[in-house]
């Protein structure tokens, strides 16, 4: 259940989609909620508890959530895709998501069951090959 202490994060996804953003590395206050709501924010739907509060169904994020270090504990595979590469005047540039492996000592442990945080580096380093 939401806290009044914890904001919605809907309104600012629906901001970050008006101005044109393409990706989104996760951060520890993603995962006040959990990871489904954390998915949600992703693909859209009302908040399981709060409902769509400005009346209309929230169609979640335009641009891509990326962690690298977040994985499923059940089949290791991560959360949300590591990097997305882009283009720029034919250099080709990685953007890498990762969220500090601290992220379960500062949020509620109910936000991060079912997901291990893996160390940073050895996460990015392992990308390097790709």
């Amino acid at each position: 259940m939401r806290t009044a202490d914890v904001p919605a994060l809907a309104p600012s996804i629906e901001a970050m989609n008006h101005i044109g953003l393409d990706f989104n590395a996760v951060g520890n206050h993603e995962f006040d909620e959990g990871a489904a709501e954390l998915l949600r924010m992703q693909n859209g739907g009302c908040h399981p508890v709060d409902g769509c509060l400005d009346g209309d169904d929230f169609a979640g994020a335009d641009f891509r959530f990326l962690a690298a270090n977040v994985v499923w504990e059940k089949t290791g595979e991560t959360v949300f895709p590591a990097y997305k590469i882009r283009n720029f005047q034919g250099a080709r540039v990685a953007f890498v998501g990762v969220v500090t492996r601290t992220t379960p000592t500062i949020v509620t442990p109910s936000g991060v069951a079912g997901l291990t945080f893996i160390d940073e580096a050895d996460a990015v380093n392992a990308l390097i090959p790709e």
